[in-house]
């Protein structure tokens, strides 16, 4: 609980432009807790319990466990201290004393709560167990009921005599009046006869052997008083001066001796009237009272009231009042001595054990502190070996990265902040020309074997964009290297320099100019073919044209010679045979053949070269072909576009026809569909054809690794759109 108090302490204080300083009290009566404490060690199931910030930053990691900070053992300290018997701290601004009233009495609750009250400070707060209440004081005002936090209220602690034992003794009960005698028991005439006694007996006051007063009846109230300073019930500091010597005479002869005694008379004064007092004390008489005496206050209004004196008496009675006037001045000034005394060594006795409470805190300090020199100690015999297995591992990591570096056979240079050669591998000397001394040298004061004059402005450029620069630069023999500057990050993230490297990449630069020739060949190849694609794809439309020409005027015109051959063959057996006659029949057969032959022509005509292409243009004939297509395969296709109001040229109208109408063959064939969009844009100068089906598309459905590689029906349509001046 104590560093739990501690850290929320430190962290509410990290917060307040001036962070008071912190010391935490932490006492027990159990030495085995306290030195458990002071350890300060936690196993490693704190850490379900702890916001990793607080576990970093309180607690330091050990093999199997977690052992509190120096941070939290500077502001608390531990000591055996009992609340009943040892002295109590003072100036205390809050005191956690949880869990420990509910198992104490409560006129002992009561006791340690004034002196709670006692140690804290003005406005100082207490923190109770949630069992715990100050209900049995009012020394203590509620500032958080469900905490059950408190604040001590501004009033004088009634803890003060309490404190001072072991020479100051609790003050007694307060004495009580008649009134306040516990009358049960007693009978009516026992009650009337106290009645009586209380009316009729003269004033008086009983004490017990300590001087103190225990009862005292009305009319007493005259002759004492409360003196200044701290409540008291001692008759001999309550009485008036004037009755005080014959007091402590008659006391002493009463307790000492058992005698009873009477004063001489002492003149007072009451309101401007002068009376005469007699002082009557009396010891106890039964042997279960004794230790109490009887002080009876007999006034009277003159002397002669007191006794008849004879004139040689009253000289002696002069003489010797003179001498007891004498006396009791002598005596007066020996008790305010003696008084003066007694609290010079009352201080000085609060003093000693102010010192010894300081004496066993120091003590409680340095074996702490030598506990914590002891941990330290320890902590540091451990930090030592981490230090050795670190440099061990540092070696081991810097052999390491040595012979990457060089294994790597990459030119690499490390420069400071400044510019300044801190490291550089071996192949950089055939850069550079580096020698043993140039490690500290600037990088302007060094000649290159590079044709790049820029590699000071490169390294500053890169040390103040943070931004890593990349370039190929060649050397003076004609090797080239590609050449990388960053900022040198160290491992808290900040720049401490620059890191270049030159990887040789001489032969791949070979490889690239034999690439790029290879490449430019190959440029030259696909135009040539290019040329004799378009010249093979024209006289294809060509050869096409002369086919359809040729089976239009004479393959058709002989179909249809033949067709009318036969039905004038027909007409003329018509009179000769039946209707049903073989010859008959085979006639309609033979015309029907000849009907299928010129629709099959027909077909393949428009398949070659359609002749809606060459009358009506590219949109009529694509509409065309749509419809005989979705015959054809039961596919719905639609064909979308404007008419235009010019034709587009023949050659770009049947190269726009035959992509069309590959696009579209082969999605029929391939894709695995049941719909076919066309559609025909005019944007501005250019003509966009977009042909879109919901089939499975190219490459799906052959794996999560399929490559998709176009076949020689897009590499013709690709080569069609190339030739002209458009691409797929």
């Amino acid at each position: 609980e104590a560093y739990s108090l501690a850290i929320l302490l430190l962290e509410y204080a990290e917060q307040l432009e001036n962070p008071p300083a912190l010391q935490i009290f932490a006492t027990d009566l159990s030495e085995e807790a306290l030195r458990r404490a002071r350890a300060g060690f936690y196993l490693d199931t704190i850490a379900m319990d702890l916001a990793p910030e607080r576990l970093a930053r309180f607690f330091v990691k050990e093999s199997d466990g977690y052992r509190v900070g120096k941070e939290l053992r500077e502001i608390v300290l531990f000591a055996t201290h009992s609340l009943l018997r040892d002295p109590p701290f003072s100036k205390i601004d809050l005191i956690s004393c949880r869990n420990v009233l509910i198992y104490l009495q409560r006129s002992v609750q009561r006791q340690l709560l004034e002196l709670f009250h006692y140690a804290l400070v003005s406005d100082g707060y207490l923190f109770l167990g949630s069992a715990e209440t100050t209900d049995t004081t009012a020394l203590f005002q509620d500032v958080n009921r469900r905490c059950n936090i408190f604040q001590a209220n501004r009033t004088e602690s009634a803890t003060v005599q309490w404190l001072a034992a072991p020479l100051m003794r609790p003050l007694p009960h307060p004495p009580v009046s008649f009134s306040q005698v516990n009358r049960e028991g007693l009978s009516d005439a026992e009650i009337f006869h106290l009645q009586l006694l209380e009316e009729c007996a003269p004033p008086r006051v009983i004490v017990n052997a300590d001087y103190e007063i225990i009862y005292f009846s009305e009319g007493v109230s005259r002759y004492l008083y409360q003196p200044r300073g701290e409540p008291t019930n001692r008759v001999l500091r309550r009485i008036c001066e004037e009755l005080r010597v014959e007091l402590t005479t008659a006391l002493f002869r009463a307790f000492e001796h058992g005698e009873a005694s009477q004063t001489q008379a002492v003149s007072l004064q009451f309101d401007g009237r002068k009376c005469w007092v007699v002082l009557d004390v009396r010891p106890a008489l039964t042997p279960h009272r004794k230790g109490y005496a009887v002080l009876f206050f007999h006034e009277y209004a003159d002397e002669a009231g007191v006794r008849n004196k004879s004139p040689q008496e009253e000289q002696t009675m002069r003489v010797l009042e003179e001498e007891l006037q004498t006396l009791r001045l002598q005596l007066q000034t020996t008790v305010e001595e003696y008084e003066i005394s007694k609290e010079e060594m009352r201080a000085s006795h609060e003093e000693l054990l102010s010192m010894n409470e300081e004496l066993r805190s120091t003590t409680e300090e340095l074996e702490t502190s030598k506990e914590e020199l002891q941990s330290i100690n320890e902590e540091l015999f451990a930090v030592n070996r981490e230090l050795k297995n670190k440099v061990a591992e540092v070696t081991q990591s810097n052999n390491n990265f040595q012979n990457l570096l060089i294994s790597t056979d990459i030119a690499t240079l490390f420069l400071d902040r400044t510019l300044r050669i801190a490291f550089y591998t071996p192949p950089t000397t055939a850069i550079f020309n580096f020698i043993p001394p140039d490690r500290g040298r600037p990088l302007a004061h060094l000649r290159t074997n590079l044709h790049d004059t820029q590699l000071e402005a490169d390294a500053r450029q890169v040390l103040a964009e943070l931004r890593p620069v990349e370039r190929e630069v060649q050397s003076l023999t004609g090797q080239w290297f590609l050449m990388r500057m960053r900022p040198y990050r160290t491992a808290a993230n900040q720049i401490e320099g620059v890191v270049i490297t030159f990887v040789d990449i001489t032969e791949r630069k070979a490889f690239e100019d034999r690439q790029g020739q290879l490449l430019q060949e190959i440029e030259q190849h696909r135009s040539r073919l290019r040329i004799l694609n378009q010249a093979l794809a024209t006289a294809q439309e060509n050869e096409r044209k002369g086919l359809v020409r040729t089976l239009h005027d004479r393959v058709g015109q002989s179909l249809v010679a033949l067709n009318l051959t036969l039905k004038l063959i027909q007409q003329e057996i018509a009179t000769q045979l039946s209707p049903s006659s073989q010859a008959q029949t085979r006639i309609v057969e033979a015309q029907r053949f000849i009907k299928e032959v010129t629709e099959q022509i027909r077909n393949v005509m428009a398949e070659l070269h359609p002749p809606m292409l060459d009358d009506y243009g590219l949109l009529a004939t694509l509409k065309w072909y749509a419809i005989k297509l979705g015959q054809q395969s039961n596919i719905r296709v639609d064909v979308q576009g404007p008419e235009f109001t010019e034709r587009l040229g023949e050659n770009t109208e049947v190269t726009l026809f035959r992509i069309a109408q590959e696009a579209m063959t082969n999605a029929v064939k391939h894709g695995q569909l049941s719909s076919i969009t066309v559609a025909v844009a005019v944007d501005g100068h250019q003509i966009k054809l977009q042909i879109t089906d919901n089939g499975r598309g190219i490459g799906q459905n052959d794996g999560a690794n399929a490559v998709i590689r176009p076949g020689w029906g897009i590499l013709s349509m690709q080569e069609r759109a190339t030739a002209i001046g458009g691409r797929l």
